[in-house]
């Protein structure tokens, strides 16, 4: 049997003195930036150093965060916190605020009958066009009923998400956008027990958007048990709600009203709901210049 040659292998590391320096000196540098967790004595940084660099990183560079889609952490998108226990420092990571602020801003939302993209909508990407700036001032200071009208593809949807937005980012939920065409029939198609569940959701949730709205099947039962009664109590109990539609108040009235006397006055009665209720009513189709 032919003789192995013995190989030595050395697995100690030399600690690179100058690198451990650098980092102690970073630490030193900007301690007073960065809030150092209780119990973490001079001692236990001279100890730590390594982790205390990490988290002192990790901090600094979330702090002048570029956003999720620039992140370029080695683990993008979370974050180091450090902790003392019984004299030792401890390193864990979380999901970075952005994250989390994310999350929170999302769940306000219990329907959202828009592209997810559109979350993005704010003050900051509405043009600043007079009657859609006004429009998403007044709904956010007053928060009255807003009523807007436009054209297809004027950007009225879009208006009414940049004010639940800010809704949302107050945590002023829940908001139910609603694509009022879907919707409306979703009820009326129900069962009696599930209209009765929808119809209490829709009129007790903080934030109401009708979106679309003179667009959905029309008839008696639809205005008389679904859509006054939802609007009655919100004007009632002073609850936000946002209108889209491609018809004026006056327009959206006629189009409610059926031959019956009945008829008549219950489609005068919604008339009488919105324009008590509206401030004033928002026409995007005669702007001039993209939304956003």
């Amino acid at each position: 049997m032919a003789d192995f040659e013995k190989i030595s292998i050395d697995f100690s590391v030399e600690n690179d003195t100058s690198l451990e320096a650098s980092w102690k000196q970073f630490i030193s540098d900007h301690k007073n930036e960065v809030p150092l967790p209780e119990g973490l004595s001079d001692e236990l940084i001279d100890k730590y150093y390594d982790k205390v660099y990490d988290y002192m990183i990790s901090y600094l560079y979330c702090k002048n965060c570029p956003g999720k889609a620039h992140c370029e952490k080695n683990e993008p998108l979370t974050s180091i916190n450090l902790s003392v226990y019984c004299g030792v420092a401890e390193e864990s990571s979380s999901p970075c605020k952005e994250i989390i602020n994310d999350y929170f801003f999302q769940r306000q939302y219990e329907i959202m009958d828009f592209p997810s993209s559109w979350l993005n909508a704010n003050r900051r990407n509405i043009d600043k066009s007079t009657a859609r700036a006004e429009a998403l001032r007044r709904a956010i200071q007053s928060k009255e009923w807003t009523y807007i009208e436009g054209t297809p593809r004027s950007g009225k949807s879009y208006l009414a998400v940049a004010i639940t937005n800010e809704y949302a980012s107050k945590s002023e939920g829940p908001i139910y956008f609603l694509d009022a065409k879907d919707r409306i029939r979703e009820i009326a198609s129900a069962k009696r027990y599930e209209q009765e569940d929808m119809i209490k959701e829709y009129s007790q949730c903080n934030v109401l958007v009708l979106d679309n709205f003179g667009s959905e099947f029309v008839n008696d039962y639809v205005r008389d048990a679904i859509v006054i009664p939802i609007l009655e109590f919100r004007a009632t109990h002073d609850l936000i709600t946002i209108f889209t539609s491609q018809y004026s108040i006056e327009e959206v009235s006629r189009h409610y009203e059926t031959k019956s006397q009945v008829g008549k006055d219950n489609a005068k009665k919604l008339r009488s709901i919105l324009q008590n209720n509206c401030y004033r009513e928002i026409v995007l189709s005669s702007l001039k210049g993209p939304l956003y």
